[in-house]
């Protein structure tokens, strides 16, 4: 899963090898990386929408600048939800996270399509359980193959009103690469 993926990275790179943090740690502890010098990555998104959430559809693309505004600006207008789509997702099989405030909880809500195979439904909803102690979450497999995740972001490690748009992200990626590793370490 992960191991592969970061192996295929590393080998396609000829020179500075940039990693997120957690990758670091991960390909450090796994033995991936040896004598290549390795840069913090920065992260880069292809698509930053605002969309209206009972139609799905576009209100305003933004830049990217837009993710340095705080999360709560999520909260007006309700109505309305974030779309990002960045290539650095690929690593932990998500294509694209949407993230809003929802409308009963009032709770932060990110909600991706998680590539992965219906064998681990359980394992995917025990670590969503064991990590996320507030607000709703659900795991539905869908029939084109993938899994519908939606987890409530007040209950994640680091999480508050105050981060950038961009940090939240950062927060999410780094829970879907430790839920892929869970579920690598334990096949």
């Amino acid at each position: 899963m992960l191991k592969e993926r970061l192996e295929e990275r590393l080998a396609s790179t000829a020179g500075p090898v940039s990693l997120f943090p957690i990758e670091k740690d991960y390909a450090q502890r796994h033995g991936l990386i040896s004598t290549q010098h390795i840069v913090e990555k920065e992260w880069s998104f292809q698509v930053v929408e605002r969309c209206l959430k009972e139609t799905e559809e576009m209100v305003q693309a933004e830049s990217e600048g837009f993710l340095n505004k705080p999360i709560s600006i999520l909260h007006n207008p309700i109505e309305e939800f974030l779309y990002i789509y960045s290539d650095d997702f690929q690593l932990v099989k998500v294509d694209g996270i949407a993230i809003e405030v929802d409308d009963v909880f009032k709770v932060y809500t990110a909600l991706f399509g998680l590539q992965l195979q219906k064998k681990w439904q359980d394992k995917i909803q025990s670590f969503i359980d064991n990590k996320l102690s507030e607000g709703p979450s659900s795991v539905l497999f869908d029939t084109d193959g993938t899994f519908s995740v939606n987890i409530s972001l007040n209950g994640l490690e680091g999480f508050n009103e105050k981060l950038a748009i961009r940090e939240v992200v950062a927060h999410i990626y780094n829970f879907l690469f430790e839920l892929l590793e869970t579920l690598e370490a334990g096949n």
